[in-house]
């Protein structure tokens, strides 16, 4: 191959370097290796040269940014040689990382094992009947159920290693769980008011609906705040209250309030009235703000006329709020 298509990433490297200077390849392997480059990745970079990195584009590699497209083209190349394979990922595959949902677009939060299982199935789709349209869907999809669920900080690997049939089967799994489904009173035992949504799982958190006043007044008890106040906002249809409970051990977390409300327009919408823990502290971990996003976001995808619109004992429940002199 010749000596100019090892030249790319030099510069990238060194910015200073001329493209066209030349490039002694037994030095500038040894400068890779200091950059935990090993005799795969050199393998990999002597036999394609910089056309390994042409399918990975912005915002990892662009002209416009020579201080961080080594970085970036390093850590590539760390991830390649890290999969164990012979031969480059199809660059359908490389396109669409951008597509991921990658946390702050990092390329090092990827896990091998996982970019391994999606490569081995963007070759598999290419012997099969998926178009590259139908494998880029699907492959993005999984991924940001993957990264948006931080199931990448503690993946599995015998579920990396089961290969990308079973991320699939997990993926659909957790959507089937996620699935917002109606509910109406008088369903479970106990409800005063319609739940919309009973349970959701995302992340690290169970967010579980508080359907009566009871469980209202036992979520205030344990969390020490005035959330068991809230009955009327809820029977109104002005807010739904849940308690976040931690998925593995069910502990209380925080409460979440969501409000039904007007906009400056008149259009009702839902949003995230408020997220506290024990006390009404302030909730630190970032993923329970994501967590928390998702119940919003499920409320979304139900119809405008599943929900019941707030009644006039709303607006006296705002009157009785002041009184309350506190978040919940």
């Amino acid at each position: 191959m010749p000596e100019s298509e090892h030249r790319q990433l030099a510069q990238w490297l060194n910015p200073s370097r001329q493209i066209d200077a030349p490039l002694d390849l037994g030095k500038f392997k040894e400068q890779l290796a200091c950059q935990a480059i090993n005799s795969r990745g050199w393998r990999l970079y002597l036999d394609y040269g910089d056309a390994l990195f042409l399918p990975l584009r912005s915002p990892w590699i662009r002209p416009d940014q020579p201080y961080t497209n080594g970085l970036n083209a390093i850590v590539y190349l760390r991830l390649l040689q890290a999969c164990e394979m012979d031969v480059l990922p199809p660059p359908v595959l490389v396109a669409s990382l951008p597509l991921w949902g990658l946390p702050d677009e990092r390329l090092d939060q990827v896990p091998p094992l996982y970019f391994r299982a999606a490569w081995k199935a963007a070759v598999a789709s290419q012997y099969g009947q998926c178009s590259v349209a139908d494998f880029t869907e699907e492959v993005a999809s999984v991924s940001r159920w993957f990264f948006a669920s931080r199931m990448y900080e503690n993946a599995e690997p015998g579920l990396l290693k089961a290969g990308w049939t079973a991320l699939l089967r997990r993926k659909n799994e957790w959507a089937m769980r996620q699935e917002p489904t109606t509910s109406t009173i008088g369903e479970f035992p106990g409800d005063e008011w319609n739940p919309y949504i009973r349970r959701v799982e995302w992340g690290s958190y169970r967010f579980e609906a508080l359907t009566n006043a009871k469980q209202l007044r036992e979520e205030g008890e344990a969390m020490q705040h005035c959330v068991g106040s809230y009955h009327n906002y809820c029977r109104a249809g002005a807010r739904r209250i849940y308690s976040v409970r931690g998925r593995k051990n069910g502990k209380r977390m925080a409460t979440l309030s969501l409000e039904y409300s007007a906009d400056a327009d008149g259009t009702l919408n839902w949003q995230c009235d408020q997220l506290s823990g024990l006390k009404n502290a302030e909730v630190l971990p970032p993923d329970m703000f994501l967590s928390a996003d998702a119940v919003l976001r499920a409320y979304f995808d139900l119809p405008a006329d599943a929900f019941t619109k707030p009644g006039p004992s709303a607006q006296a429940t705002d009157e009785v709020e002041e009184e309350w002199d506190c978040d919940f």
